[in-house]
C-alpha cells in the first residue's frame, strides 16, 4: 500500500480521519468512492521541478487496483487536490444532510441537536462550529424546496 498526502479544508481533513481512518494516521476510502476513484485517475508522476509538499490528509492507497505503477504514479497536482476535495466536501455535505434530515423526521430530534451531535461525532472540533452546520443544511433545505416548487410549476423538468 501506497500513502500519499493531499491538503483539503481542514474540517474535511477531520470528518474523514473520522470516518474512513485506518491506521497510522492515514484514511482508507472505500472502493465505491468517487473520491478514490478521481484519485486513481489523477495520479501522475511527478515533475522534477515540482517539491514535493505535504497535506493535511494522507490517503492509503491500495496497489494493483489501477493499472499505474503507484511507486512512480504517486503525484497529484494542485487542480487535482481542489477536485478532490470537492469531492470529499460532498460526501461530508450528503453525510450531514441524510443525518441531519434522519434525526428530524425519523426519530423527532431537532436541527440543533443533531447538528452538536453531528460535530461531536466526526470530531470537528474549532474547523467548524455547530451554528455553521445548521446554516448549511437550512440553506440546503431552501434550495432543494425551490427546485421541487419549480418542478411543481413546470417551470423545469428532470425528465430524462
Amino acid at each position: 500500500m501506497i500513502v500519499i498526502s493531499i491538503n483539503v479544508k481542514p474540517y474535511i481533513a477531520r470528518y474523514a480521519m473520522r470516518r474512513y481512518s485506518c491506521n497510522d494516521g492515514a484514511v482508507l476510502l472505500p472502493a465505491h468512492s468517487v473520491a478514490l476513484h478521481a484519485i486513481y485517475n489523477r495520479l501522475q508522476r511527478r515533475p522534477s521541478s515540482v517539491v514535493p509538499r505535504s497535506g493535511n490528509l494522507r490517503v492509503m492507497l491500495r496497489e494493483g487496483v489501477v493499472e499505474k505503477d503507484l511507486t512512480r504514479n504517486n503525484y497529484l497536482s494542485a487542480s487535482a487536490e481542489r477536485h478532490i476535495d470537492r469531492l470529499l466536501t460532498l460526501d461530508f455535505d450528503m453525510t450531514l444532510h441524510e443525518y441531519m434530515d434522519k434525526q428530524y423526521y425519523q426519530r423527532g430530534i431537532d436541527y440543533e441537536i443533531s447538528a452538536e451531535a453531528f460535530h461531536a461525532q466526526y470530531d470537528l472540533g474549532e474547523t467548524l462550529t455547530t451554528g455553521a452546520l445548521l446554516k448549511k443544511h437550512i440553506r440546503w433545505k431552501k434550495v432543494r424546496r425551490g427546485f421541487r416548487r419549480q418542478e411543481e410549476q413546470g417551470e423545469i423538468s428532470f425528465d430524462f
